[in-house]
């Protein structure tokens, strides 16, 4: 589509279907990465995990590590925080960094706002933009489905113009919303979303496992990143769950007829979370290597199952 003038005035020029361009002419047929697999160049991604699963510390390090301008639009953290994080990080200052936080003189924009796209156009090259986080940008119903379609289509309008824009996003409490909380829309309107999992103690960050919840575009497995010393390294998740497996196993054997709600509270202790020590126990009495017995006030008490066999000799 076109503008012209005349008389004065500016009017529109309608786009006329034979003057669309070939799909191949647009942009290439190959796909390219800021980051790979995490990071497809003209994507919308969402960062999804639990608060404190080092969802934005994951974002601050993919972020160092790309070339060209980075652009965080913050909504949720205060600037010592961020601060902490880049020191960490040893993600110095320079022109290709920008942050618009809540300390600057002006909220930060919703993110197609006319700075940004005008930003955006002086760039000279694909930029990444981190918005940080949905919840903070987002002022509807997040189980709204049209109201989250609208706030998704003002990314999907940067990474039409070329920019990757990666949006973090919280996770929910039930089953239903492990992935992301909120309308499926989230998902529909992603063309890659991840889940961060913390496995470091005592809510400290240690190892990270990101699990792919969506591939539209390239494919992957579980990837896990160790963080230690603001260094953060790839490694193997599978190798990192079979630890933590262990770790719960562990503690039910320490633990036999455990309730859920304790084991709850003894996982969460230390720092493997509540969500985790549901599923250990859902998956371990579907496959029968955990058994339970009826304890007081309908409760039930776990045992592995060789314990269980063990004591009722």
């Amino acid at each position: 589509m076109g503008w012209h003038r005349g008389g004065g005035r500016r009017f529109h020029q309608k786009l006329r279907i034979v003057d669309l361009p070939c799909v191949r002419d647009c942009n290439g047929i190959e796909i390219e990465y800021l980051r790979e697999p995490e990071l497809p160049k003209g994507t919308v991604v969402g960062v999804t995990g639990d608060s404190a699963s080092g969802k934005s510390t994951l974002a601050t390090a993919w972020a160092r590590d790309v070339e060209g301008p980075v652009l965080f639009l913050d909504r949720e953290n205060p600037v010592s925080i961020i601060c902490d994080r880049l020191d960490r990080l040893g993600f110095p200052d320079s022109p290709r960094l920008r942050f618009w936080g809540g300390w600057c003189a002006e909220e930060a924009p919703q993110p197609d706002a006319p700075a940004v796209v005008e930003w955006m156009k002086n760039c000279g090259t694909s930029p990444l933009i981190v918005v940080d986080s949905l919840s903070g940008f987002y002022s509807g119903d997040q189980n709204d489905a049209a109201e989250m379609c609208s706030f998704m289509n003002r990314c999907r309008h940067l990474a039409n113009m070329g920019a990757t824009v990666m949006v973090i996003h919280h996770s929910g409490k039930a089953d239903t919303s492990k992935d992301y909380r909120g309308s499926s829309d989230f998902k529909a309107a992603i063309d890659c979303g991840f889940h961060v999992s913390n496995y470091g103690d005592a809510g400290q960050l240690g190892t990270l496992v990101l699990r792919p919840f969506k591939m539209r575009v390239g494919s992957c497995g579980e990837i896990s990143y160790s963080y230690a010393g603001g260094r953060i390294i790839r490694g193997n998740a599978a190798e990192v769950k079979q630890t933590v497996t262990e770790q719960l196993t562990a503690l039910l054997r320490l633990n036999p007829g455990v309730t859920a709600r304790r084991f709850d509270d003894l996982v969460n202790n230390k720092g493997l979370g509540r969500n985790r020590a549901r599923s250990f126990l859902g998956d371990g009495l579907l496959s029968g290597s955990i058994r339970f017995e009826p304890g007081p006030r309908n409760a039930k008490r776990h045992f592995l199952a060789g314990m269980e066999a063990q004591r009722d000799r």
